[in-house]
């Protein structure tokens, strides 16, 4: 004799951005973060990656902040805005 049973083990929303985003330096993690016309580096908490090149946010960042998906370049841009004088 023998049985079989199945499980329902449930699901959970979880935010994930994707890895190339993500940017490490040292032992922060962060990604670039634009609001408006600004960027800046927001550091964040990560979780578990999966198998479509995305990793879990743990903390750090809410549903509807917009990212940088070229780190890179939003750096850049960062840099060379908080260089420009105020007019």
């Amino acid at each position: 004799m023998f049985a079989r049973a199945h499980f329902s083990v449930g699901s959970a929303r979880k935010l994930t951005i994707p890895s190339s985003a993500v940017v490490r330096r040292s032992e922060i993690t962060a990604v670039y973060v634009v609001n408006q016309e600004k960027v800046s580096l927001r550091q964040i908490r990560l979780g578990t990656s999966n198998a479509r090149g995305q990793v879990e946010v743990l903390a750090g960042l809410n549903p509807g902040d917009l990212i940088a998906l070229e780190p890179v370049k939003a750096g850049i841009y960062a840099k060379s805005a908080a260089n420009k004088p105020a007019q």
